[in-house]
Order: structure tokens, then C-alpha cells, then sequence
């Protein structure tokens, strides 16, 4: 794995249960749920912190989920993360096109998934990550599996890992 990871140029995440908690919590605001919108949705500091780092460093962040939400696209649009594919149900085809409108090869690119929905992309993408709470099938096909869970920062794991591969990880003063 460590000889594929200098040439990452996308990494990708799956949402729910990968960059997020795998919980989805509905309460009073079931109204606004009931129509398919979430009201509040947790992200963890240091990846966003890390995602805007790499970022700078020239890898291209994005994410890829089935779900769709306004606080989901809000965090995006703060981290500027690109490409967003929100709403996906065929993952391998949205990816493909991001790939080829970027003239990026799979074997370019990192995913972090953790249930059935990503399950297509591992083999297609270089490296397939999953967070230590992920699906055990997923966790068993993964070509490495975060030891921070995804709500614990698994997603910085990621990146500080590709990072480190291509020589600018740690920022300088860490």
C-alpha cells in the first residue's frame, strides 16, 4: 500500500458512517425529516482541519453519498471540498465521471466507505479505507482499516496517512 499512496491525487469519502457517525437521529423536527431533510448532522474538528491542509498540499478532497442533506453541502461549501457527489446510488458511475472530466485514472484515487453501498469500489479505486466501526465485510475487503472510528476523526486518518506517504505530513511545526 505504501507504494500506491504517493500517487493519490482524489480522495472520497462515503458520509454516513464513514465521515460522519453511522447514526441517523430524527427527533422534533420530524416534520422536516419525514421530507427527507436533516436538520443537524456531526462532523469531527480535525477533519476538517486536515481536509482543508490537503487541500493546500494539491490533493483534491471530495465526498460520495447516497444521502443528500443542507447540512452536509454547508460543510462542504466551508471546507470548499470538490467533487461533491450527494444523492449517488451508483458510486462507481459518478466517480467515473469525476475521473474522466479530471483526467484522473482510478488508479489515482483513495475512498473511505464502510457499508454495502461502497462496496462496488473496492477493487476500482487504488486504496479502499474503512473506518474501525465499518460493516465487517467492508472492514475484511479494505485495503486498510483506520484504527479512529468515523465519528472519532477516521477521515484525518486517512489523509494524514496519504499524507505522510508524500512527504508533507506533518505540517512543518507540528
Amino acid at each position: 500500500m505504501q507504494n500506491i499512496l504517493p500517487g493519490i491525487r482524489l480522495l472520497c469519502a462515503d458520509v454516513d458512517g464513514s465521515l460522519c457517525g453511522p447514526l441517523l437521529s430524527y427527533g422534533q423536527a420530524a416534520d422536516a425529516a419525514a421530507a427527507g431533510h436533516e436538520v443537524t448532522k456531526s462532523f469531527h474538528v480535525r477533519d476538517g482541519h486536515r481536509m482543508v491542509y490537503a487541500r493546500s498540499q494539491g490533493l483534491q478532497i471530495g465526498l460520495c453519498s447516497g444521502r443528500d442533506s443542507a447540512p452536509l453541502r454547508l460543510r462542504a461549501q466551508d471546507l470548499g471540498l470538490d467533487p461533491l457527489l450527494l444523492g449517488v446510488r451508483d458510486k462507481p458511475a459518478a466517480m467515473a465521471e469525476v475521473l474522466q472530466q479530471r483526467g484522473l485514472e482510478w488508479s489515482q484515487v483513495a475512498f473511505l466507505g464502510d457499508d454495502y453501498p461502497d462496496l462496488p469500489l473496492i477493487g476500482k479505486v487504488a486504496c479502499f479505507f474503512a473506518p474501525a466501526d465499518a460493516a465487517p465485510a467492508i472492514r475484511r475487503r479494505a485495503d486498510a482499516v483506520t484504527l479512529a472510528a468515523s465519528d472519532g476523526g477516521a477521515f484525518a486518518e486517512v489523509i494524514e496517512t496519504i499524507l505522510r506517504s508524500q512527504g508533507t505530513w506533518p505540517p512543518q511545526g507540528l
